[in-house]
């Protein structure tokens, strides 16, 4: 564990500071993401069903923002959240499938609730689709790692 986050004196300002740097690299799904990041459009693809033909496909959204309290206690999680995606590519009925510690459960639903998706198409008609997805909260060893190129260019992005 990096010496910082051990120090149980540790101003509250710093705190915070030590913590938004560090969640940086904190959070990933199956396709590699970083915490509160933009994510790869594509990088979330709904199952095969036979209500669609062609499953919902993530189009725009952040990975989720680890919690810092969380992140200062050193924890780790995996998370799971169902949700419905609509005709319109919007999330709703977003629910907590399965959370090692509820907090971080908590802080995958909130990410996917701003989350826009291509909708499921059926024939070419969009149609209300459901999916889950999980993700792992876990604490990178190096901290100071610098960006990929990937990560610049997409702080680049985000920034415009």
């Amino acid at each position: 564990m990096h010496p910082s986050i051990a120090c149980p004196r540790l101003a509250p300002g710093l705190a915070v500071a030590l913590a938004v740097v560090l969640a940086g690299g904190c959070a990933s799904n199956e396709t590699g993401q970083r915490a509160n990041r933009w994510m790869e459009p594509g990088s979330i693809v709904g199952q095969p069903s036979e209500q669609w033909d062609v499953p919902a496909r993530l189009a725009r959204g952040r990975s989720p923002v680890y919690p810092i309290g969380q992140l200062l206690e050193g924890r780790s999680s995996r998370s799971e959240v169902g949700f419905t995606v609509g005709i319109d590519g919007r999330t709703k009925d977003i629910r907590v499938v399965q959370a090692d510690r509820e907090v971080f459960g908590r802080h995958l639903a909130i990410a996917v609730r701003d989350w826009q998706f291509e909708p499921a198409q059926r024939n070419g008609i969009p149609v209300v689709s459901t999916m889950t997805v999980a993700m792992d909260f876990s604490i990178q060893r190096n901290f100071d790692a610098p960006l990929s190129p990937e990560d610049r260019r997409q702080q680049e992005r985000a920034r415009r």
